[in-house]
């Protein structure tokens, strides 16, 4: 996958089949976006409980759409069923490894700090920047070997804001790719 940057999500939910309603709203800001699916980003949610990691690739999901019922069967059937569709993967977390494990940068959250995004605008690493991380802290301190170059947190209230702050930051500064109806289209930054 060429798409650049490519962006990793990583969340830590405890039973996600007990959880459906975070999940699914996890979902549907990590990997949708106006009728489209972010093929530059990859979703993994760890269940710590169950030693289970699940994986989500926006580039190879196919017929995963925001509507209600639909993204809530999938999520029921994914998540509570371990049905695998294209694009989906269950590990034991004993063999989970992430695809990588450097980063040019890294956004987690807090709800002590806030972060500016024009930092990320105006940043001399704008055009270098091939790898973007966005964990939540709860998973960042179970993750060994983690490298980067750059951290940067990214304050908000829970786990699904901290996504959706995170993707506009990302957005705004890098825009993103994204297929809508079966084509792949470039979403230019926002200005």
């Amino acid at each position: 996958m060429n798409y650049k940057p490519h962006r990793t999500v990583i969340v830590s939910i405890n039973n996600p089949c007990k959880n459906l309603e975070t999940v699914k709203n996890i979902v549907l800001h990590s990997l949708l976006v106006s009728h489209g699916i972010r093929i530059d980003t990859i979703l993994y949610i760890l269940d710590h409980t169950r030693k289970i990691a699940y994986s989500l690739n926006g580039y190879k999901l196919r017929h995963l759409y925001a509507e209600e019922k639909s993204l809530r069967g999938f999520i029921n059937k994914f998540f509570c069923g371990n049905k695998l569709f294209v694009g989906t993967n269950i590990y034991p977390s004993s063999i989970f490894s992430m695809e990588n494990n450097s980063y040019d940068l890294v956004l987690t959250n807090s709800s002590k700090y806030y972060l500016d995004e024009k930092l990320i605008a105006w940043s001399p690493l704008t055009n270098t920047l091939f790898n973007i991380l966005i964990i939540d802290n709860y998973s960042m301190k179970h993750l060994y070997q983690l490298r980067y170059s750059t951290i940067l947190t990214v304050k908000a209230p829970d786990t699904v804001s901290f996504i959706i702050f995170s993707h506009h930051i990302i957005d705004k500064a890098f825009g993103g790719w994204i297929r809508r109806y079966g084509r792949i289209e470039y979403r230019e930054p926002i200005s």
